[in-house]
């Protein structure tokens, strides 16, 4: 498969998004069409998102989430570990969703303007700037806004869910088999 025939059916930017999210040093490249069109929805999720964007409250695990992010991503970057880099891009998304200030969205969208710079400056125009998004200065992360601490609580609650999760899942199947 061209980049070309996927260009024309998806836009240039899923097309960027596709390759670097697969892009790794140590594998073969793999088409899917599951991928492309995963993509597309990451996509199409940010410009939903851009369209009903209201500015709200970040909480200190967002911010925290958010200059690790600039932090590790831009080393991502720097160091052409696309693929890893993406991963982080769409994890922000995921925190950025339920709710963030504008300072934040713009910052997403300057580090998403390498990969998909079409979208973003689509994006940057519609919270009216005038400038293009590509002159616009890199994103710096606030050490002290990073905080582990936090975090790790926020895993190890994750962790105790799906240990839970699992647990209930288990009972389920062992109350199935002894009603047999």
């Amino acid at each position: 498969i061209l980049p070309e025939e996927v260009s024309k059916k998806y836009g240039i930017d899923t097309a960027r998004l596709f390759l670097v999210s697969i892009a790794s040093p140590d594998k073969d490249i793999n088409w899917s069409d599951e991928g492309i069109e995963g993509s597309l929805r990451f996509i199409l999720g940010v410009f939903n998102f851009a369209k009903s964007f209201k500015s709200s409250k970040m909480s200190k695990l967002q911010k925290s989430k958010l200059h690790r992010t600039i932090k590790e991503y831009t080393s991502d970057l720097e160091n052409f570990r696309y693929n890893l880099a993406v991963i982080k891009l769409r994890s922000l998304f995921d925190v950025l969703k339920g709710s963030c200030d504008k300072k934040s969205f713009e910052i997403f969208l300057k580090l998403l303007s390498p990969i998909c710079p079409h979208v973003s400056e689509e994006l940057w125009s519609k919270l009216k700037h005038k400038k293009f998004i590509s002159l616009e200065n890199w994103p710096k992360f606030d050490e002290k806004e990073i905080n582990d601490k936090l975090e790790e609580t926020e895993r190890l609650v994750e962790k105790t869910v799906e240990d839970i999760k699992y647990i209930l899942k288990m009972i389920k199947e062992k109350q199935g088999k002894i009603g047999e």
